[in-house]
């Protein structure tokens, strides 16, 4: 029975320092996006990276995008009637 042989894993299109610069830009300003952090990386010559490669490297270092929900306005009129009611 014939098999593949074994390949060596493909390359990394980013380095360790590469991904400590996109790690505080994110966490300076946690409102930027990968393509707002992808713009601000155009400053680095040795750094051509996609999106959505910006993104799997904020994915991987924790830094999921994701907005807290707000919590609904009660009004103080409402407050006192569910005490009361309570």
């Amino acid at each position: 029975m014939l098999e593949n042989a074994p390949c060596a894993p493909r390359k990394r299109s980013t380095t360790e320092k590469i991904d400590r610069i996109i790690r505080r830009l994110s966490e300076a300003n946690r409102r930027l996006t990968a393509r707002d952090i992808h713009n601000e990386m155009k400053v680095y010559p040795e750094c051509s990276l996609s999106v959505r490669s910006i993104r799997r490297c904020l994915v991987e270092a924790g830094l999921n995008g994701r907005v807290a929900r707000n919590k609904p306005v009660v009004s103080l009129k409402n407050r006192r009637t569910h005490a009361t009611f309570a």
